[in-house]
């Protein structure tokens, strides 16, 4: 049972443990691929057991990309950042106190990239951390809008 080892899948051992998997050229692109968002993407376009040849390979993953370079930067995001997009969660708790000042609804913006200190976090830890937030601010939750790289959540006093 793969358990996040060295060893267990190409792409942990590619993107956790820094191991050289297919050719330094296609390494560094799903590197920087993950690096800017498209972590997800990178199982739909390959098998990771059965990939296609190297020149293919790294011609579909120079693809992918270019086009979540292009996204990335339609979305404001600093494309030369080590974690593009990411938000440290300090800011989103701020943010969240400042909306429920003398409010009775409060929207969240929360991305899918959240920062605790210079680390990306899991989502089910960010999510405990606002919930969190939300009980101490004598809040209770009144829906979820899915966007892009993020959702909306919605908040009642």
């Amino acid at each position: 049972m793969p358990n996040g080892k060295s060893g267990d899948h190409p792409r942990t051992d590619l993107l956790l443990h820094g191991a050289e998997v297919f050719s330094s050229e296609v390494d560094h692109l799903i590197r920087e691929i993950a690096r800017v968002g498209g972590e997800e993407e990178l199982d739909g376009l390959f098998d990771w057991f059965n990939p296609p040849a190297l020149p293919q390979l790294q011609q579909d993953l120079q693809t992918e990309y270019d086009r979540l370079i292009i996204e990335a930067k339609n979305r404001g995001w600093d494309t030369s950042a080590p974690i593009p997009g990411a938000v440290p969660i300090e800011e989103l708790l701020h943010t969240f106190e400042l909306k429920t000042r003398g409010m009775e609804t409060v929207e969240l913006w929360i991305p899918d990239r959240i920062l605790l200190g210079k680390e990306l976090i899991a989502k089910d830890v960010a999510f405990a951390i606002i919930t969190d937030k939300a009980l101490e601010l004598g809040l209770e939750p009144l829906g979820v809008e899915r966007g892009d790289h993020g959702q909306t959540n919605k908040y009642k006093k």
